[in-house]
């Protein structure tokens, strides 16, 4: 626990180390960055819808994942969830990620290792598709330098070939025995588990392209509000440096990471590194203030649901629940497991004791003889 809060703690300085030194960059090469255009009202608009449609995305694909995992989730849920968890990723010490696994394991009653480790290869997997497509593009482009060319199908083929391994390779059994190690045979199990049943994950696979697809054009009309074009190209070089930064997750949010690989990105494509550096700088101003607007009603909407219902069971908790003849029903999950509970214990009390029937013949008999 103390070498995780080091960690977290040092990953937290390295991130306003690497803003401090981006920004301090930024501001040394003011004069000529201010004869850059300015994003104007439209564009704006454009980039946080483009923020909403990302966020409805990913709402989608985690509903995707825990139906995959055998969880029946709301979209609207995980929307919020997703809100709040990017709000929470702005604090340190993994606010994103802790807030996240603490809400599904008391709402939908989630194995967080389970569930974080297929996150986790999901999103190899996000970089291994985009890095394939932005090489395929970059390589194609006919607006990119040899040497820049050279560099960027470099990187973007050596991200691919190395995601794409942790993701396919096997693992030999005896290495995995050998070392022991929980994490490491659960990442193996579950790796299995993707490849038996990818039909299961075509969908949440294809959700990740898609947002992939979402943070290229947003880069792409933040360049082009300052005047500059990198084409399709370019964004998506970017956008695939980008997610690798993010994946690394050295420091909260990848604050600094995600300007420097934006920057390097920038550097191949022919843009001098303070415009990089700038474009980065500007989308996470935007980030922010899309997690600030979003984020905070989001949280308070999903902490007032959970007071509300922290007397019922998990919502993910599968439980075998007793009928009326008192033999086990149908598993059902969260509220609609209560009402049948409920409905079975109602049905229970109602039902007459055997004593109850034999006391009520001898009541008619005696109303008979009377008669």
């Amino acid at each position: 626990m103390t070498s995780t809060r080091w960690r977290n703690g040092l990953g937290s300085l390295l991130a306003v180390v690497l803003l401090g030194a981006a920004a301090a960059y930024v501001a040394g090469h003011w004069d000529e960055l201010r004869k850059l255009g300015r994003l104007n009202a439209g564009q704006l608009a454009a980039i946080y819808a483009i923020s909403l449609g990302g966020t409805l995305v990913s709402g989608r694909m985690f509903q995707c994942i825990l139906r995959g995992l055998g969880t029946s989730a709301s979209f609207l849920d995980m929307v919020l969830l997703q809100n709040a968890a990017t709000l929470a990723g702005l604090v340190p010490f993994k606010g994103g990620a802790v807030m996240r696994a603490v809400y599904l394991r008391r709402r939908y009653g989630m194995e967080l290792p389970r569930l974080g480790l297929f996150l986790v290869l999901f999103a190899v997997l996000t970089v291994a598709v985009s890095s394939l497509l932005a090489a395929v593009a970059v390589a194609f482009a006919p607006q990119v330098s040899a040497a820049g060319k050279r560099a960027l199908v470099l990187v973007l083929a050596a991200l691919f070939a190395v995601t794409l391994a942790v993701v396919f390779l096997p693992l030999p059994a005896r290495l995995v025995e050998r070392l022991g190690w929980l994490r490491l045979r659960q990442a193996a199990e579950l790796r299995r588990e993707l490849l038996t049943r990818s039909a299961h994950w075509v969908q949440p696979a294809a959700l990740m392209v898609v947002h992939f697809l979402l943070v290229a054009l947003r880069l792409a009309i933040i360049y082009h509000g300052l005047g500059l074009a990198v084409g399709t190209a370019g964004a998506l070089a970017l956008a695939a440096l980008g997610n690798a930064a993010t994946l690394l997750a050295l420091t909260p949010g990848a604050m600094g990471v995600r300007e420097l690989a934006l920057g390097g990105g920038a550097v191949a494509l022919g843009i001098p590194m303070e415009v990089g550096l700038l474009v980065g700088l500007v989308e996470r101003a935007i980030n922010v203030s899309w997690a600030l607007v979003a984020g905070l009603p989001s949280t308070y909407w999903l902490l007032r649901r959970s007071r509300a219902g922290s007397a019922l069971p998990p919502a993910g908790d599968q439980q075998a629940l007793p009928t009326a003849d008192g033999q086990a029903g149908p598993r059902q999950r969260g509220v609609d497991g209560v009402e049948q509970a409920s409905r079975a214990q109602d049905a229970e009390q109602a039902r007459p004791e055997p004593g109850d029937d034999v006391a009520v013949q001898r009541e008619e008999e005696g109303d008979r003889s009377h008669g």
